[in-house]
């Protein structure tokens, strides 16, 4: 289904999920001819091109990543988050993303921290979500109270790295507004009204 785009792009989206991606923005293509996808914490692409691709055009498909080591470690408390957002090569991974994302005239990229995106899109005008950004409890929390107003009624969000213990209170934060996990994989999780 899904081209693989693990040996070009940098990153951690298993196969299987990007398939799931992919058929999510096809969903959207399917409810509305002009719908709206957005990433957070684009980092390489790996899963967000497979949505891109999926909308085939039909939806304006939105990264959003700052590319900056200091808002990646942001509240992150373990040490070894710590030292590998500090060793990491942004500008080699943000140039590789950037020379996919020219491939395709229906995405574009907001180069800022998702905290101050958020206000550029209208209230229930998202139709998918990716919450794939800064994984700290702090700013994982924020994600979902930021974002949540945003998604449609119908819409979906995924939401990655469930398994991490600082993403729990986000994800009770999803619960508490009324979302439900309704796939059965333990490390990201597909969300519901």
């Amino acid at each position: 289904m899904t081209e693989k785009l693990e040996q070009r792009l940098p990153g951690w989206c298993p196969n299987d999920k990007a398939d799931i991606l992919e058929s999510l923005a096809e969903q959207v293509k399917n409810r509305t001819h002009h719908g709206v996808i957005v990433e957070i914490g684009t980092y390489g692409g790996r899963s967000f091109f497979p949505m891109v691709k999926g909308s085939k055009g039909h939806a304006l498909c939105i990264g959003i990543d700052p590319y900056n080591t200091g808002d990646c470690l942001e509240g992150q408390m373990e040490e070894k988050h710590v030292a590998w957002w500090g060793n990491v090569d942004l500008h080699q991974v943000r140039l590789a993303y950037e020379r996919e994302l020219a491939k395709y005239p229906y995405a574009v990229h907001i180069y800022r921290k998702s905290q101050d995106a958020v206000d550029m899109f209208n209230d229930r005008s998202i139709d998918l979500l990716h919450i794939d950004g800064n994984h700290s409890e702090q700013v994982s929390l924020q994600d979902v109270k930021n974002w949540e107003p945003k998604i449609k009624r119908d819409g979906v969000i995924v939401f990655d790295d469930i398994d991490w213990p600082s993403t729990k209170r986000a994800q009770d934060e999803l619960y508490r507004r009324g979302w439900r996990k309704v796939n059965k994989h333990n490390n990201w999780g597909v969300y519901k009204q």
